[in-house]
């Protein structure tokens, strides 16, 4: 009788070590998932803006949000349309694409009313941050995107600045089993666009 306990418990002992280093193998898969998925969208998403940036003749930025993150509005004026990029706080805090007719905009860069996304729905872009130069010639646009997942993590209130590097991180999770991904990119571009 003692002996089946005692392979009882052995037998349990070894049990928990297999299940606690499963549970962890998916988290870890998990979490490398929301990584790939926050770098992906975030890359895409930069790229769609150079992209229509590089076929652009003017460009015009108009900040929005309150600090600690900006969400500016983008309008690139192409040859026969005006192209805003713009974060959609009312729907996931996702990057929405929209094509207005020419000069719709008008000397106001906004949020228009309806957009396409360009970002996937389990991302959040926190911050859309971008800055003009049309001093010069050619024209320039830099832009900062700060893009967090999962979506469920959701918002900044989950995002700390380390204080060794004044970098976004993920703040840590009570009982440890949540995770996030936040990903900065930036990128710069000259429009090269001709006015028609």
């Amino acid at each position: 009788m003692v002996e089946l306990i005692l392979a009882m418990a052995v037998f349990s002992l070894i049990l928990l070590v297999i299940v606690a280093g499963f549970l962890n193998i998916i988290r870890y898969y998990e979490s490398g998932l929301a990584i790939r998925d926050t770098q992906q969208n975030t890359r895409f998403g930069i790229d769609s803006i150079v992209r229509d940036a590089r076929t652009a003749y003017n460009v015009a930025v108009t900040p929005q949000g309150a600090p600690p993150f900006r969400n500016d509005v983008i309008c690139l004026d192409e040859s026969g349309n005006t192209i805003v990029y713009y974060v959609n706080t009312a729907a996931n805090s996702g990057l929405y694409k929209a094509t207005l007719p020419p000069n719709s905009a008008g000397s106001s860069c906004a949020v228009p009313p309806s957009g396409q996304p360009v970002s996937s729905n389990n991302v959040a872009v926190v911050e859309l941050m971008a800055s003009a130069n049309n001093g010069n010639s050619p024209q320039s646009l830099s832009i900062n995107v700060l893009a967090l997942a999962p979506l469920q993590a959701l918002q900044s209130s989950l995002i700390d600045e380390n204080t060794s590097t004044g970098d976004p991180e993920c703040k840590p999770q009570a009982g440890g089993d949540r995770f996030c991904s936040v990903t900065i990119l930036s990128s710069s571009v000259s429009l090269q666009g001709s006015q028609p």
